[in-house]
């Protein structure tokens, strides 16, 4: 004697078969966006604050600068290779812009700017 299941639980088989396979596949999917779009938001928050504290760094060095009388009126550019002052280890160009001393006080306007984008 045969202990053979009948046709049609063959196929119902076949079909929970199927339907498993398409529930885990969607499941992984929602599960890989969320690990991409998490990644990409950790990302930004890291470029964010590596940019940030640049600029920080940036600005003592200005600071630092108009103080020992190294520079004057004029912008700078502080970060990796083509600046004014290159440095590998800021991975974020910051562009330092100096005014005129104002003439009765002597103080110096210093602006700066960052751009932290990524692909």
């Amino acid at each position: 004697m045969h202990n053979r299941p009948p046709q049609r639980n063959r196929g119902v088989v076949i079909l929970i078969v199927l339907v498993t396979l398409m529930v885990v596949s969607a499941l992984s999917q929602v599960v890989l966006t969320i690990i991409l779009n998490q990644a990409r938001i950790t990302h930004h928050q890291v470029s964010r604050i590596q940019a940030y504290y640049a600029t920080l760094a940036a600005m003592n060095l200005a600071r630092e600068s108009l103080r020992l009388g190294l520079w004057t009126t004029g912008t700078y550019t502080l970060g990796p290779s083509g600046c004014t002052i290159n440095d590998a280890n800021i991975p974020h160009r910051v562009t330092i812009t100096i005014g005129a001393a104002n003439g009765t006080t002597g103080v110096r306007q210093i602006m700066l700017s960052t751009d932290y984008t990524y692909p």
